[in-house]
């Protein structure tokens, strides 16, 4: 079993407004609701590629609630721990016409010092029966970086692998705690470094970073697809296949999911790549966030291009 921890979840709610004018009235042509933030979407993809899934964070009041059914309804073992206040709901617009997609998000509730701690308590028994963990997503208010570091630090300790998904100083910390693996996008790579990078710098930044913090570094890179690097230098490199792009939000959380799958499965960095890849892409072929298809999925595995390259000192022997 997979367990994903979502500490500031969402309702996702999707629109599709042909000629959207922000100006104006706007009429929905067609509406999608899904259990989200980043953690609740890699467990939804990762039912669909057939995995068990015990999903954990915070909810609150109402909507809390609505996430907690839509995730019991999708086959997830929803075990949240409820605090005060009200979980948020995002919104994302798509004007098929204009082939853009925007996107609003609500801030959502206040975590209390002792309802972050009741978490850190009850992640343990939650990892029972897991041999997987996915820890991604936005920290909500009242929550330091250094929780994170935390959230990490007790799954390991509990026999968990861990992929960590998380931007800014939450992760820069919780790489400080040892996960099996990161996953920053190239903005998220940027800060981490300290400089602005270009899509052609991902590979020997991905190696910096793996090597400075001694951790496996998934770096996606939208519709080019994605790079990995190991701490030892080894490389590869994932290319997307070319699709026409409905809805991308989400697409890294099923990257996530894939790399999950198929790690938890007991597959090596540059499958799992692949596997990642593949559902990224096949994300961004419907109008839900975090949605895929496995039609999807396994016509798109069997089109993803990889390549690879030796670290310095394999290369030397």
């Amino acid at each position: 079993m997979i367990l994903t921890v979502t500490l500031n979840p969402s309702v996702d709610k999707t629109y599709v407004i042909p000629r959207l004018d922000p100006g104006g009235i706007n009429v929905v042509q067609d509406t999608h609701a899904a259990a989200g933030g980043k953690g609740n979407n890699v467990a939804r993809v990762l039912r669909v590629l057939g995995r068990p899934v015990r999903a954990t964070g915070f909810l609150a009041g109402d909507a809390g609630r609505w996430i907690h059914r839509a995730l019991v309804a999708e086959g997830v073992d929803s075990r949240f721990v409820t605090v005060p206040g009200e979980t948020r709901t995002c919104l994302a617009l798509i004007d098929p016409e204009a082939g853009r997609v925007g996107e609003i998000r609500e801030p959502g509730p206040t975590i209390a010092r002792a309802d972050q701690e009741r978490l850190l308590a009850e992640l343990p028994g939650l990892a029972t029966a897991c041999s997987f963990a996915v820890v991604s997503g936005s920290l909500p208010a009242g929550v330091a970086p250094s929780y994170l570091a935390a959230v990490v630090r007790t799954l390991r300790a509990a026999g968990l692998s861990v992929l960590l998904d998380a931007k800014g100083p939450a992760l820069e910390a919780a790489l400080q705690a040892g996960p099996s693996l990161a996953k920053p996008n190239l903005e998220e790579l940027s800060g981490l470094l300290g400089r602005p990078l270009a899509p052609e710098e991902a590979p020997a930044a991905a190696r910096e970073a793996a090597k400075t913090w001694g951790v496996p570094m998934v770096v996606s890179l939208g519709p080019d697809g994605a790079v990995a690097a190991d701490p030892d230098g080894s490389l590869f490199i994932a290319t997307a296949p070319s699709v026409t792009a409905i809805n991308t939000v989400g697409a890294g959380d099923s990257m996530s999911a894939g790399l999950a799958s198929a790690l938890a499965e007991g597959a090596g960095l540059a499958e799992a790549l692949r596997v990642g890849v593949a559902c990224g892409t096949a994300s961004v072929l419907t109008e839900g966030i975090g949605i895929v298809r496995l039609p999807d999925v396994d016509d798109l595995l069997s089109r993803v291009v990889l390549h690879s390259e030796p670290g310095p000192r394999m290369a030397q022997d």
